[in-house]
């Protein structure tokens, strides 16, 4: 049986290898537990997106902002084993 944390590392670590999203980007937006398995939901940054700062680095000026549109994806770990056994897209409200 795994705990949370284990199946939120799990859940990054299949988004990283199946949708080769940068793992800096990752956030955990939602957890849900039923009894056989953890639902993990994580956004990233939306794929096809260009996102440039001022070389200066003076974020007033940066192009990237906390509005960016980032991607919702829900991932289904088996309690038991560990396993993801499925991802599901998530649609903002």
């Amino acid at each position: 049986m795994i705990d949370i944390k284990q199946a939120i590392q799990r859940a990054k670590e299949y988004a990283v290898q199946m949708l080769e999203v940068d793992p800096k980007e990752l956030l955990l937006e939602e957890v849900r537990a039923s009894n056989k398995r953890w639902i993990i939901t994580l956004s990233f940054r939306a794929r096809g997106m260009l996102h440039f700062d001022h070389p200066l680095g003076d974020s007033q000026y940066s192009i990237r902002s906390k509005y960016d549109q980032r991607e919702l994806k829900s991932f289904n770990v088996n309690r038991a084993t560990g396993e993801v056994e499925g991802m599901i897209n998530v649609q903002p409200i």
